[in-house]
């Protein structure tokens, strides 16, 4: 695997800097999480993505405590630290520390605002702050609604694991031409508004819509569930499954897959159908396709688009 041999010591935290670990320990990496130990305690933060990672608890607020962890990261090939700005600087192992004595070290930061530079670098904050100032929250809205924030998915996983990831594999990389080690500062805001730069050169170019606020007008976007076939459509409930609501998702925008769609509807041969792109007829047409997809359960539909380049397929749960 392409990182066996490297060695990760990993602060334990919680949101994006165990994802990265993670990436790096699913790639071969040897990743050891420095759990909090308190009064002879472990206080594990109940990493949930803790898998192919080892762990040892160490209380870095004692002087042994952080000696113990200077000498093994005299031996990492990577540090990670997912705190807020200062933290580790406190307690005595900074980048200046450790990679003063491993100058081959490459020094992970994981922060939600970055380190410094604006008034919201040393404030507390999750998710959804994150991915508001940076611009792309107004992409996730639908109709005239207010935005819907996807869990923490973009700030802190797209924008913040995968990123601070992609930066320690660019460090690897830099370090085999330069035998030297960097900082690698992985902020949730600058992460989720790089992961989005094709939405914001569309709405440069006018593919995503944007009105006189500023603001991307959902209910004008095609991405955004503004015509009826990119949408979701609940439908008939499923006997075996009573009491839930089951989902099928649509986004036939290519008028060969729009095609498909229709056919599998049952609605290529109804008459006086408006043009795909007739977007008075979108509520009405949003209603007929509401209408179809009552006439049979998720799975019955499934089987329908099996297979079939309509572009419409069965929204699952986590366990399926």
């Amino acid at each position: 695997m392409a990182l066996v041999g490297v060695r990760v010591l990993e602060l334990e935290g919680i949101g994006p800097c165990p994802l990265a670990a993670c990436v790096l320990a699913d790639f071969g990496a040897d990743v050891i999480t420095v759990c909090r130990a308190q009064d002879g305690s472990v206080r594990s933060q109940a990493d949930p993505v803790s898998r192919g990672k080892r762990s040892i608890a160490i209380d870095v607020k004692s002087p042994q405590g952080v000696a113990a962890l200077k000498r093994l990261a005299q031996s990492a090939d990577v540090f990670l630290e997912p705190f807020r700005p200062g933290v580790v600087e406190k307690l005595g192992i900074g980048p200046e520390a450790l990679c003063d004595a491993n100058p081959k070290l490459i020094y992970g930061r994981m922060t939600g605002f970055g380190q410094g530079g604006t008034e919201f670098s040393s404030m507390a904050g999750h998710d959804n702050n994150y991915i508001a100032l940076s611009g792309t929250l107004d992409f996730f809205r639908r109709g005239d609604e207010r935005p819907f924030p996807p869990a923490n998915f973009a700030g802190d996983y797209a924008g913040g694991g995968m990123m601070l990831a992609m930066g320690v594999l660019l460090a690897l990389l830099e370090r085999q031409r330069s035998g030297r080690g960097q900082v690698i500062d992985a902020a949730m805001l600058d992460g989720a508004n790089y992961t989005a730069l094709p939405l914001f050169k569309w709405a440069q170019s006018g593919f995503v819509p944007v009105g006189p606020d500023g603001h991307m007008k959902a209910s004008d976007f095609i991405l955004c569930q503004a015509p009826p076939w990119s949408d979701v459509y609940v439908c008939k409930e499923d006997p075996s499954k009573p009491g839930t609501r089951q989902y099928m998702t649509v986004q036939a925008i290519e008028p060969q897959f729009y095609a498909e769609l229709l056919q599998g509807l049952g609605l290529a041969t109804e008459k006086g159908l408006p043009k795909q792109y007739d977007r008075a007829a979108w509520p009405k047409m949003k209603s007929r396709f509401a209408e179809m997809f009552l006439t049979k359960t998720r799975d019955e539909w499934a089987e329908v688009f099996r297979g079939k380049d309509a572009c419409c397929v069965p929204v699952l749960n986590a366990r399926e």
